[in-house]
């Protein structure tokens, strides 16, 4: 009897996160006439849309402050199935919260399956909205209980006590340059020696609407190779209303040691996130190596020949083949990617193999790892490995002509910011409307592909906004753009003021600047009150 007693206490007692961890209860239901069973119920996170199985993260508890949608994954299994069937189950959330949610998991089993997996959720595209607590979840086909499990909303120590903010990711990618807010980022935790020289850290916060501007101060810190420590520390400011910002802390090394990295970020003494990367010596093989890349194009889903050059605008996904004999590849199934574009930006990508018994060799197909598609006209450098000793290496040429012919340059990305005198850094965010009373200055940015070094020197240029019947409401006047040699790509940042006697008023403008004759971008937006 005492020891009962005193197991019944220890259950009282438990804290939430011991009770969600119960096992779940699986059961059976008609299924309209398959009689399935359950053998698992999970539970991942989402921002509403549909998760590929291979992204899901599952857990019993999540944070009250992230947490949008919470979905369930229904493992079922039966008899082999002889038509197509379809089935609709019922599973209740029910808390603290004084309305349970319900949410109808409806699926499609198709004849010849023996098991299948569902998935749904309930939840809000806004953060924020569930409530701390257990959560008990049962799921009902035809009455007939299928699954339940518990689950946890548990709200967690803010990453930034002043914001009561919550880190929902950190991610690193390699930039052109200190503060450059127009470059596409290519997130990657895998970054090539030869060519790296800024590698920055991202972190996103969320947090509850803030109500007067706040300022907050963090220090990431980047432990190297040989565990020396070299920090970043920086001011951030928060205006008011906000309810979630992107954050960046970079570092330039002229020459990153080979091997892996560790960094931390930092408010007030208290860690917020950390992650890792690592920086790798390319392989140093010649074209091919022990095997062979051969690269493609598809463009609006039609798949273009293997070559080795395509021209800008005229694809939408470059994909590579990788193939390396078996016997070269060991064990490994996969290869473990890295691409270097024309400017030395590198990331990681990996590919899944397919081992091919008549031919003896392991097959991979995939898409070059880049977010979009190449602009920056130039060679780019693939190289894969497989197992300890398979490496395979290539190259493309990414094709175009000059939009700007005197300086063999052609427009990348452009961007327009509101600011004072500072020009905007990597978090500035780009718009094209802007309110005519808070508008103090107007700055232009333009990232430009410079693959020679035709126009190496001093490039005059001028820039200007003008308004309806082409009138002119602000010019930069005669500026000059310094391209040295070998500078593969060209910044211009130009902050734009009204002329005497103008000012910003509702309307619509166009911004545009050239470099002589030659027209280097141009840009329309619009001012509202």
């Amino acid at each position: 009897m005492p020891d009962r007693f005193v197991v019944i206490l220890a259950l009282l007692l438990a804290p939430a996160s011991l009770l969600a961890q119960e096992k779940p209860v699986l059961g059976k239901a008609p299924f309209n006439g398959l009689k399935a069973r359950a053998t698992a119920i999970r539970f991942f996170e989402s921002s509403g849309a549909a998760t590929a199985a291979k992204d899901r993260v599952f857990s019993t508890r999540f944070d009250a402050l992230t947490t949008r949608f919470i979905n369930l994954e229904l493992e079922l299994e039966y008899p082999k199935a002889v038509q197509r069937t379809g089935f609709q189950v019922e599973c209740r959330f029910e808390g603290r919260e004084e309305k349970t949610r319900t949410l109808e998991l409806t699926g499609t089993i198709e004849p010849g399956w023996t098991g299948s997996y569902h998935s749904g959720g309930v939840g809000s595209t806004e953060r924020g909205q569930w409530a701390p607590g257990i959560y008990k979840v049962s799921c009902r086909e035809e009455g007939q209980l299928v699954a339940a499990a518990q689950l946890e909303v548990f709200q967690a120590a803010a990453a930034v006590r002043a914001l009561g903010a919550a880190v929902v990711q950190l991610k690193f990618f390699q930039s052109l340059a200190e503060r450059l807010p127009i470059e596409t980022r290519r997130y990657s935790t895998r970054f090539e020696a030869r060519s790296a020289r800024w590698i920055k850290t991202e972190f996103a916060l969320v947090y509850p609407p803030v109500t007067a501007p706040v300022s907050f101060v963090v220090e990431c810190a980047y432990v190297f190779p040989d565990q020396s420590v070299k920090r970043v520390r920086t001011e951030r400011q928060i205006p008011a209303g906000w309810t979630g910002s992107v954050h960046v802390q970079g570092m330039a090394v002229e020459q990153w040691p080979v091997g892996r990295y560790a960094v931390s970020c930092w408010n007030n003494g208290e860690k917020m996130s950390e992650g890792k990367f690592a920086v790798e010596q390319g392989v140093g093989v010649k074209d091919g190596g022990m095997g062979k890349l051969q690269f493609s194009s598809v463009k609006a889903g039609v798949r273009g020949p293997e070559s080795a050059a395509f021209e800008v605008g005229s694809y939408d996904t470059l994909y590579v083949e990788a193939s390396v004999p078996a016997r070269a590849a060991g064990d490994s199934s996969s290869f473990g990617c890295l691409v270097t574009d024309p400017a030395g930006i590198s990331s990681g990508f990996a590919l899944k193999g397919e081992l091919r018994e008549k031919e003896k060799m392991l097959l991979a197909r995939g898409p070059v790892g880049i977010l979009d598609a190449p602009k920056l006209r130039g060679s780019y450098r693939v190289e894969c490995r497989t197992g300890s000793k398979a490496v395979v290496s290539g190259q493309f040429e990414v094709t175009g002509a000059a939009e700007v012919a005197e300086l063999d340059a052609r427009l990348v990305n452009a961007g327009l910011f509101t600011g004072s005198d500072e020009p905007p850094d990597d978090e500035a965010v780009g718009d094209v409307v802007f309110s005519a009373a808070r508008l103090k200055a107007l700055w232009v940015v333009a990232l430009l592909d410079h693959p020679t070094d035709k126009g190496v020197g001093t490039v005059g240029y001028a820039c200007r906004v003008s308004g309806a019947k082409q009138a002119v409401i602000a010019s930069s006047g005669p500026q000059t753009l310094a391209i040295e040699t070998g500078e593969r790509a060209i910044v211009l940042r130009q902050r734009l003021v009204p002329a005497a006697r103008q000012r910003w008023t509702p309307g619509k403008y166009t911004v545009s600047c050239s470099a002589g004759a030659a027209t280097l971008l141009r840009m329309p937006f619009e001012l509202t009150r």
